[in-house]
């Protein structure tokens, strides 16, 4: 009877561990109202990639780094009107958050005055990541170094402040396992981020030392080699091949983690110029471990050339006969991001032979394709296979790929899905209104309409967007509308403050800081205020984090329940 009732409990245990969530950073710190008022991580399970969400998830991820967009709606020529006064009182109600006792808040304003970029706030941001209390303030001090990443590099005293901060925290993470690893992992991608090449001979000391350590209580844990093996090649260039090689190759410190990183030796390859790192690249396309293959593949779509014969024939061979779903899709993306002569003809003929959950990466190839050499067969293709298509994971991709290739002849249909189409069709038809460029009164009219239609966060936030890529400050009045409605659910005005904060201008930044003190302003919400407000400090537009959080692991490992310190900083950019 004891061994039955064991047995069952054992197998109640197995099904409850089934149902958990993913695994987040630093022991869990992230609460349920940061996930659902600021951001969503990526889709769960890694099973509905290969059916229908593969391609959004990695666009999502990608975007940022591969168009360089700017939403900021309200433009003077082609610069955005600073307001240095409204800027200092931000800064100064930034940091009274900081001294709060509230750590959702508290981290966001880190984050913003990172976003924000003055430097007399070096000395604060590095006595953060300094601080070796970290089982006080995770997610702060994990902030904190991602806002030294964000921050200019400074003079002298600054940069040296700086890189001295990011250095101290990781020589900490020795003999460390998973508590607060994401922590460690953000200082080396900050390192990155900054560009200071000063700080190149310590990480290469730091890894050597790791790599040769007798055991685990003197090595660094595996998910901080990765990026500092990333942050090598920024800093390095084609100097440390032989260590980005060495990763590539899965040589490993001896500190009891299950976990490969050599996919980020993949990512670092893509930030080093040349044909040796090219040719790393494309071996590793065969890798036998499938994520070193998927990031590798993802890689060769940043850095292939359209003169590029061999990368080209790579990406077809792999688009043909790799088994690896991700793996395979990824060859397919990449030849188009290539803009290589074989790859329409290449696609085209895919497009008729491949399973459907292949086809919208088919679709986004040849957006991107056409988008960087316009093409009046692929845009007759796009358009009308958009008319014809009846499946909604296909009809979003096609919508987001006419807009990229700039199909004209779509707009009708484009406005159509916008106000008819279905909450998810609908957000992908806003984007792609964006990506089209010049719009005429219709397509703003329904972008307009859309703002304040209830229903889909999603929907909010492609609109918003496409109105700022359009230049269109109408926009900003109806998400102010929506942000200040104490009716609303606090998610929506969450969203419409994060909306704001992307497309607005420093004309908002005192609307931000009245809600901000207003006492009836919820402690969830104030930190999406602040998320907002860092946002539209931010004249970076994510230009610095997006090179980090692109040609990376977009997917997620361990059965899809693995989550990644890339995550987190691609959360920042989705």
């Amino acid at each position: 009877m004891r061994i039955r009732a064991a047995l069952t409990w054992i197998a109640s245990f197995a099904v409850l561990l089934s149902f958990t969530c993913p695994a987040f950073a630093d022991d869990g710190d992230e609460n349920a109202a940061t996930l659902e008022l600021l951001s969503r991580p990526p889709g769960r399970t890694h099973g509905k990639l290969g059916q229908n969400g593969g391609w959004q998830l990695w666009w999502y991820a990608n975007r940022t780094h591969i168009l360089e967009p700017s939403y900021r709606a309200a433009t003077d020529g082609d610069a955005v009107a600073i307001d240095s006064l409204a800027r200092n009182r931000a800064r100064d109600a930034l940091r009274r958050e900081i001294d709060g006792k509230r750590e959702l808040v508290r981290s966001e304003a880190v984050l913003a005055l990172g976003r924000l970029g003055d430097v007399r706030d070096f000395s604060l941001l590095a006595s953060i990541v300094s601080d070796p209390e970290i089982k006080d303030t995770p997610r702060m001090h994990r902030w904190a170094a991602v806002a030294l990443g964000l921050m200019p590099l400074g003079d002298a005293t600054d940069a040296a402040q700086a890189r001295d901060a990011l250095l101290s925290a990781l020589r900490c993470a020795r003999g460390e396992r998973d508590h607060f690893s994401f922590f460690w992992a953000h200082c080396a991608l900050a390192l990155a981020m900054r560009g200071d090449a000063s700080a190149l001979p310590e990480l290469i000391t730091m890894r050597r030392e790791a790599l040769s350590a007798k055991n685990a209580r003197s090595s660094l844990h595996v998910d901080v080699l990765g990026p500092i093996c990333y942050a090598m090649a920024v800093l390095g260039g084609d100097l440390v091949l032989p260590e980005v090689r060495e990763h590539l190759s899965g040589v490993r410190a001896p500190d009891s983690g299950s976990k490969d990183t050599s996919w980020a030796a993949c990512h670092a390859l893509a930030r080093i110029d040349g044909e040796e790192s090219l040719r790393l690249l494309r071996d590793a396309a065969s890798d036998r471990r499938y994520v070193v293959r998927r990031v590798a593949l993802t890689a060769l779509g940043s850095v292939a050339e359209a003169n590029d014969d061999e990368t080209a024939r790579v990406l077809r061979e792999v688009m043909k006969s790799e088994s690896d779903f991700i793996a395979r899709q990824m060859g397919i993306v990449s030849l188009g991001r290539s803009g290589h002569a074989s790859a329409r003809d290449a696609l085209l003929k895919r497009w008729k032979r491949c399973l459907s959950a292949d086809r919208t990466f088919v679709a986004t190839a040849l957006g991107l394709l056409a988008r960087e050499r316009p093409d009046p067969v692929i845009s007759k293709f796009l358009y009308r296979a958009l008319m014809d298509s009846h499946d909604e994971e296909l009809t979003r991709a096609l919508a987001v790929a006419c807009g990229l290739a700039k199909v004209d002849a779509a707009r009708s249909e484009l406005i159509k899905l916008v106000r008819r189409g279905n909450l998810r069709v609908s957000a992908s038809a806003c984007a792609a209104l964006g990506y089209l460029g010049v719009a005429g009164a219709d397509e703003v009219d329904a972008l307009l309409e859309t703002l304040d239609r209830k229903g889909s966060l999603m929907r909010m936030r492609e609109a918003s967007l496409a109105l700022g890529l359009l230049r269109q400050q109408e926009a900003v009045a109806p998400l102010w509308a929506i942000a200040g409605d104490r009716t609303r659910p606090d998610m929506e005005r969450a969203h419409a403050l994060s909306c704001l904060g992307r497309i607005g201008s420093d004309t908002e930044i005192d609307d931000f800081l009245s809600l901000l003190e207003d006492r009836r302003t919820t402690t969830q919400l104030r930190a999406c205020v602040i998320h907002g407000l860092g946002l539209l400090l931010d004249r970076d537009e994510g230009a610095t984090l997006a090179p980090v959080a692109g040609d990376a692991l977009w997917f997620w490992t361990y059965r899809g329940k693995m989550y990644e310190a890339i995550h987190d900083i691609q959360r920042l950019l989705q």
